[in-house]
């Protein structure tokens, strides 16, 4: 699913003039960082509004994939990204939460080794930490990726061991 902030505005743009005809929707509070001041607003509405919409996900990972909607949650912050988070209910306790409170699948995609096992996924028999490339070139051979960039967060790792520690529902 994707969680949206339900008490903030989002905002359907449009490319500049002389781009592809491509349409986007984001957090109003983060259009400009996001795309810059020249992408057309078209409309506004409230995260709340956007609930309940269905969107094709970049990879079918769940049948059936009408399951793949739009969600609210409080924790969506508007201080980096696009103000919309992908949730994996079966990966961290918050989307598992969200997705207990929304009925969602809980689907999981990688083992307990921490390798991806999803047939059809780009990276699959890699730890999830060394398919990120296979991911960001598949979706970029798509013409799915708009930009990347790395964001810098915490993460556990393990103290003694220093792996990156995965959350399993």
């Amino acid at each position: 699913a994707l969680a949206v902030a339900p008490n903030e505005e989002y905002v359907l743009v449009q490319a500049p003039h002389g781009q592809a005809q491509e349409r986007l929707i984001l957090a109003k509070a983060r259009k400009d960082a996001v795309l810059g001041p020249e992408w057309e607003e078209l409309t506004t509405v409230g995260g709340k509004d956007l609930m309940g919409l269905y969107y094709e996900a970049p990879y079918n990972t769940a049948e059936p994939t009408y399951l793949h909607q739009v969600v609210t949650a409080d924790y969506v912050s508007m201080d980096d990204g696009t103000g919309i988070v992908h949730t994996a209910p079966a990966y961290g306790a918050e989307d598992l939460e969200l997705g207990k409170a929304y009925s969602l699948p809980t689907v999981h995609t990688v083992d307990l080794q921490g390798n991806l096992t999803h047939e059809g996924l780009p990276g699959t028999g890699k730890f999830v930490k060394e398919a990120d490339e296979d991911i960001m070139r598949d979706l970029q051979e798509r013409g799915l990726l708009y930009r990347r960039e790395t964001i810098r967060h915490t993460y556990p790792f393990c103290w003694r061991c220093d792996s990156p520690l995965l959350y399993y529902a």
